[in-house]
């Protein structure tokens, strides 16, 4: 489901969308390591290694952590575009086809299994 809203004010038009899915969110922690990937390998074990033990804590603490952690390896305006990714879960349907991959193969493997015992 997919709905726009649009207000204006004067000469400024703020636009509103909202996108509802049948999947869950994936963990913020997945979404940026999924932009890391997209970037290097190295960026994303280098992110890997610094995210490593999340504080426990609100979605937003978690959120400033990735984000002030992630300043660190990329510049400010991939920065700004990371906060952008995470904000849109531009990464979440990627990871949710990850998931789904990961259970037929799973489905399949516990058939094979069963068909060999």
């Amino acid at each position: 489901l997919l709905t726009f809203a649009s207000t204006s004010l004067g000469s400024q038009k703020t636009i509103t969308a909202k996108l509802s899915t049948k999947w869950p969110s994936a963990p913020l922690v997945i979404e940026a390591s999924e932009f890391f990937a997209s970037q290097s390998s190295e960026n994303f074990w280098n992110f890997v290694n610094l995210v490593s033990v999340i504080p426990e804590g609100s979605s937003k603490s978690k959120y400033d952590y990735i984000l002030s952690k992630s300043g660190t390896l990329l510049s400010y305006n991939m920065n700004k575009t990371l906060e952008l990714a995470l904000s849109l879960h531009y990464y979440n349907p990627k990871i949710e086809m990850y998931r789904h991959l990961l259970s037929l193969c799973i489905g399949n493997l516990s058939k094979h299994i069963e068909n060999v015992e």
